[in-house]
């Protein structure tokens, strides 16, 4: 036995209300698919956060925070563990050698100082 037609439509209606979502902005509704809606232009997916891209989470360590930075690494998605253990090894030891560098520095400044005042 075929069929009705009232099943074939309430299939046909699941499926194509499983495709369609609201836009949060203007309600419009929409493919699930699109990037943007097409009535508003809005995108239509949150964008990813900034700790879970790995490129802003390599400058952030490396450039920026340093050793201070490794609490956001862990709390990344961007990396796997043994990946994070590397970068956090790799990370101290930039902390090291700039602070070493800092140091010595200061300690070059200080002693020209001290020999411009004698």
């Amino acid at each position: 036995m075929p069929p009705s037609n009232e099943t074939t439509t309430t299939v046909a209606a699941c499926v194509s209300a499983e495709d369609t979502i609201v836009c949060k902005y203007c309600r419009a509704e929409l493919n699930v698919r699109n990037d943007r809606c097409p009535k508003c232009g809005e995108p239509t997916k949150d964008p990813m956060p900034l700790l879970d891209r790995p490129w802003f989470m390599l400058g952030l360590l490396f450039l920026a925070a340093l050793v201070l930075g490794l609490p956001f690494l862990w709390k990344s998605r961007a990396f796997q563990t043994p990946t994070k253990i590397v970068i956090a090894i790799l990370v101290t030891l930039e902390t090291i050698v700039v602070f070493w560098a800092f140091t010595v520095t200061m300690m070059w400044c200080y002693r020209t100082i001290m020999d411009s005042l004698r």
